[in-house]
Formats: structure tokens, C-alpha cells, sequence
């Protein structure tokens, strides 16, 4: 059975079975955001190991740049008519992993 919380300060919360609040999706904008290109770096982590120490530069699926200079891989995006470049460097790698990060 749901109920009314009666809790100070909180109108028209839903309260559950359990007696914890129970809370809605909140659909984002930004929801679901690079999903492909974050998908692209897990499935393809051999791939990513030649690219150790580098900047790498995706748009979907497709590596559009990589090298030591980030902010020139941006400028080199940006001509390529993409406004906002999904970017990550590709740390040093041992012989089991990569890591990715910014």
C-alpha cells in the first residue's frame, strides 16, 4: 500500500510498502550521453593498447585522432565538424590492462 509521507518539508512524497521513500526516474537530458563511444572502449580494449599514452579522440565508433597533444586533437575535431570531442587518454599499460581517464 502506498501513502502520503508526512514527514516535515517533503509534500507528495511517495512512500512504499517498505516504508522507504520511493523515487521516480528522473529523465536527463545527458541521460545515456557517449553511451556508444563508452561502449566502443570496453569491447575494444586490445585496440585502445597501441594507443598507451596517448590522447585518444572518438565519435561513435570511429577514432578520429590520437596523439600526445589533446588540445590539438580538440582544434583537429572541431574542423572535423564535431563540436564537442569525446576525449580520454590511454594510461601506461602492463601486459593485462589499460586504463582510460582524463
Amino acid at each position: 500500500m502506498k501513502a502520503e509521507s508526512t514527514r516535515a518539508g517533503v509534500s507528495n512524497e511517495r512512500v512504499g510498502e517498505t516504508g522507504e521513500p520511493e523515487h521516480s526516474a528522473v529523465s536527463s537530458p545527458r541521460a545515456g550521453l557517449r553511451d556508444r563511444e563508452r561502449e566502443w572502449c570496453r569491447t575494444h580494449a586490445d585496440e585502445l593498447r597501441t594507443f598507451s599514452g596517448e590522447w585518444v579522440i572518438l565519435e561513435g565508433e570511429r577514432i578520429v585522432g590520437h596523439g600526445k597533444e589533446p588540445t590539438a586533437l580538440i582544434a583537429e575535431a572541431r574542423r572535423h565538424g564535431i563540436k564537442i570531442p569525446y576525449i580520454f587518454y590511454v594510461g601506461e599499460v602492463d601486459q593485462n590492462s589499460a586504463t582510460l581517464g582524463l
